[in-house]
């Protein structure tokens, strides 16, 4: 009687973790704060007027840090340009210093990246991370040269005690 209810959770466990270990599939992503400061090149979609000219086709760097990478970063390159596309009221309770605010979740949010010179460099951040994570294919699909991608937001940064203005 015992074997009747092994074997089938045998052939449950065998199908569940046979499948969860397969060849071709990719490895997992790196944990978060492990991630290499340097990432793939996103490449934006071509229009139809660059279709036939693949010289005009531009390529969005986008590079990972932390909030103290981050911090790094700008202190050797202070063009970069900072911009937080939390919500109004989230950047009036505080906000990295010289940041500009534009809202990901305001309709005209595309828009208002489009008056953007796309030949600068920029690191886009929110609150944890999930919404600039989010607005990455947008960049990408603006023609932005590139963007480095504050992974853990205003919640790092404010762990760090980094600077903050209100």
């Amino acid at each position: 009687m015992k074997m009747i209810y092994i074997f089938p959770a045998l052939v449950i466990s065998t199908a569940i973790f046979g499948t969860a270990c397969k060849k071709d599939e990719p490895p997992p992503p790196p944990k978060k704060g492990s991630a290499p400061m340097n990432s793939p090149t996103l490449k934006a979609p071509e229009s139809p007027e660059t279709k036939s000219d693949k010289s005009e086709t531009v390529e969005t760097k986008i590079d990972h840090a932390s909030a103290t990478q981050a911090d790094e970063l700008m202190k050797k390159d202070p063009a970069i340009v900072i911009l937080d596309i939390r919500t109004p009221d989230e950047y009036a309770t505080g906000h990295i210093p010289k940041s500009i605010n534009i809202d990901f979740k305001a309709d005209n949010f595309e828009d208002e990246l489009k008056t953007l010179d796309t030949s600068k460099t920029y690191l886009v951040h929110c609150r944890s991370g999930g919404r600039s994570s989010s607005s990455l294919k947008t960049f990408s699909k603006l023609g932005f040269k590139h963007i480095i991608h504050l992974d853990g937001g205003m919640m790092d940064w404010g762990r760090e005690q980094l600077p903050v203005e209100k």
